[in-house]
């Protein structure tokens, strides 16, 4: 015990997890033993990679983090995999597909940016997430927002960032799919709102799908996640489940995370 209380915090190699045992084979095209896979993924910005080689797979029901300050490539990697980028050097599947309109309707993404309209009702965004995705639940959805005190009379831009911030994630994890891709969804919002996210992610996601949080901001998330990656100038430098990384550095991720990124 008292190597790991002194042992110095430091990015290590990418360690695979064990993997799932086989089962029945799936129709040709389509996986759902595995809902993502990256295989040295690279995103090339001018005459630099901003993401460089990027490899993991993920097994359904699992909750996972890929932590790393701004500019480390959360971002790129998650817009990637939603099809809303180009990959510039190898590949992405989504159930066994390439990003494409059929693998849009497997994901639900929550981006960094808000993306509702600023003079837009809560009760507009509702009707529409009804009328196009078939697999929105709206009844549940309408329960969570009035829970979270948020009305469906709200403006979205008379709100503040956190109710915003609520409303929105209830949007994207009422959708019975896949994957699940919240980008920063613990950003700028209040630390009560952070555990209301948290539970939301707990709750609603599908027995066979798949979270992926890309964040910056990991305390919350340590209380939910199963597997936790890091993130460094486009590479993922340190891969594991939880009890893993702490097992290997005798502290939890987060206190991990402050030292290794020096925040």
């Amino acid at each position: 015990m008292a190597n790991q209380k002194t042992k110095k915090a430091k990015i290590s190699p990418v360690r695979k997890a064990p993997s799932a045992p086989k089962r029945q084979q799936k129709p040709t095209g389509y996986n759902d033993d595995i809902l993502l896979s990256l295989k040295g993924v690279k995103k090339r910005y001018g005459n630099k990679y901003g993401v460089n080689d990027v490899t993991f797979d993920i097994e359904p029901g699992r909750i996972v983090a890929i932590l790393g300050p701004d500019g480390s490539g959360k971002s790129s990697v998650a817009r990637m995999i939603c099809g809303l980028t180009t990959v510039s050097k190898g590949e992405i599947k989504v159930c066994g597909l390439k990003p494409s309109r059929k693998t849009k309707d497997l994901i639900s993404f929550l981006p960094e940016i808000p993306f509702v309209n600023d003079y837009t009702k809560v009760s507009t965004v509702l009707r529409k997430y009804k009328a196009f995705y078939k697999d929105f639940d709206a009844e549940k959805a309408e329960k969570l927002i009035k829970y979270a005190g948020i009305k469906l009379s709200d403006v979205f831009g008379r709100m503040s960032s956190t109710a915003m911030q609520k409303a929105q994630a209830i949007f994207v994890m009422c959708r019975k799919t896949k994957l699940y891709i919240l980008d920063e969804p613990m950003t700028h919002i209040e630390p009560k709102a952070r555990d209301f996210i948290a539970k939301l992610i707990l709750s609603n996601m599908q027995d066979d799908s798949s979270v992926l949080i890309f964040s910056r901001i990991p305390n919350e998330l340590e209380k939910i996640i199963d597997d936790v990656m890091f993130i460094h100038r486009g590479q993922i430098k340190l891969a594991g489940t939880v009890d893993e990384v702490r097992a290997e550095y005798g502290k939890e991720v987060s206190s991990l995370y402050r030292e290794v990124y020096k925040c």
